[in-house]
């Protein structure tokens, strides 16, 4: 009788198992959509009008009213974050510039 409830349950979980991994694979092709070549296509837009205002910053900045000190950890900020929709190769994503006054140093967290 044991024998027979052990080999129940294992058919059970297994079924369970495939019918979960079914709706995973499902869920990820509706994530993914129909091509991946559409997929890159979106992300490079999104980071194209990220960039679009990160490029219009900087072109507008007028340097002249920076002190050098400021001038600099402005240069480090901008370097940092490289623009992502120019080419395919990938760079940082995200992060944030941290400024905290127990580092030695301002820099991009993560770094």
């Amino acid at each position: 009788m044991r024998a027979h409830i052990t080999t129940l349950n294992i058919i059970i979980v297994s079924i369970v198992i495939v019918l979960l991994l079914l709706t995973k694979s499902q869920q990820r092709e509706e994530i993914l959509g129909s091509s991946g070549a559409d997929n890159y296509q979106a992300v490079m837009k999104t980071f194209r009008q990220k960039d679009r205002t990160f490029v219009d910053d900087v072109l507008n900045l007028d340097p002249k009213s920076l002190t050098e000190t400021d001038a600099m950890y402005k240069f480090y900020e901008i370097v940092s974050f490289p623009v992502q929709g120019v080419c395919r190769m990938l760079k940082r994503i995200g992060g944030v510039w941290v400024t905290w006054p127990a580092l030695p140093a301002y820099a991009a967290d993560g770094d």
